[in-house]
């Protein structure tokens, strides 16, 4: 083979590694995103497994196209754990992999209420004040005292991920140690009130989604569960799930969630009996 010959196959070798090289980054691409938005068969089997529960006309049904893989992780970088900060404004600062913000949903989710931000990051103060950030970096409005943060990741239809690296719960301390408090225990037992919030109109009045965080607990047939109440109806829920409510009347609706023993009392902690009222309105 002359040189000419020699120098012409080495190029065509070249060329093709490079394509394939690139055909492989891409393959990984995909694969990773495909991963990412597959949900999780062992949370996937276990929803499958209940059932709906209907009382009094309301129906409660298990939900979830939750893509709560391990790659999805968010951690807060800013504040950092144990350091006192100024009331008013203060900075987050959080680290996401695997997870882009401000996604859409693939494909509308008919009847279900949307983030006007799509895919964000919610943050709980206390369990009281919610809020969506469509960025890494925002600030929470925060007065003296002792404040639980939880924050997560969350799909466009406001349901968080859920699996230990896609939250962060933690205490902060704002203005001086005597105006602090007692500071919240972060290893126990707690739930978090999620969604329904707020007024729903039309359509989203048809189908609500209702979700909870819980951290440092592990809901069992026989052991720790959730017991949901709308309008004084009760609901035993067994696992950790987001779950429909269809069949609320218009007007306001009172939603209560509890984390409760194996002999229904509730567990002791601040945050673990929660009530919130919603709106439902008709459509023009």
């Amino acid at each position: 083979m002359t040189n000419q010959g020699t120098l012409l196959l080495a190029a065509a070798l070249g060329a093709g590694l490079a394509l394939s090289s690139c055909d492989t980054a891409k393959s990984r691409e995909t694969s990773s995103q495909v991963r990412a938005e597959q949900v999780n068969p062992r949370v996937q089997a276990n929803i499958n497994n209940l059932e709906a529960m209907e009382k009094n006309g309301m129906v409660v049904t298990p939900y979830t196209t939750n893509r709560a893989m391990n790659e999805n992780q968010l951690r807060v970088r800013v504040p950092e754990a144990g350091v006192t900060l100024e009331p008013g404004a203060v900075n987050f600062v959080l680290d996401i992999s695997n997870f882009r913000l401000g996604v859409p949903p693939a494909a509308p989710e008919a009847g279900m209420a949307m983030s006007s931000i799509g895919q964000s990051i919610t943050t709980i103060i206390d369990n009281e004040t919610i809020s969506e950030h469509g960025t890494a970096t925002f600030t929470e409005n925060l007065t003296a005292g002792e404040h639980t943060v939880l924050s997560f990741l969350t799909r466009a239809t406001r349901e968080g991920l859920k699996h230990r690296l896609a939250y962060d719960l933690r205490s902060v301390r704002v203005g001086t140690a005597a105006a602090a408090g007692t500071p919240f225990n972060v290893k126990a037992p707690a739930i978090f009130y999620n969604l329904p919030r707020g007024t729903y109109v039309g359509d989203e009045a048809d189908k609500i989604l209702l979700d909870f965080y819980l951290v440092n607990a592990v809901l069992e047939e026989e052991g720790t569960q959730v017991r949901l109440t709308v309008n004084k109806t009760p609901f035993t829920l067994g696992r950790w799930a987001a779950y429909t409510l269809e069949g609320l009347p218009m007007g306001p609706n009172t939603i209560q969630l509890e984390l409760i023993d194996a002999d229904g009392h509730v567990i002791p902690g601040p945050y673990n009996s929660v009530t919130k009222t919603i709106t439902l309105r008709p459509g023009a």
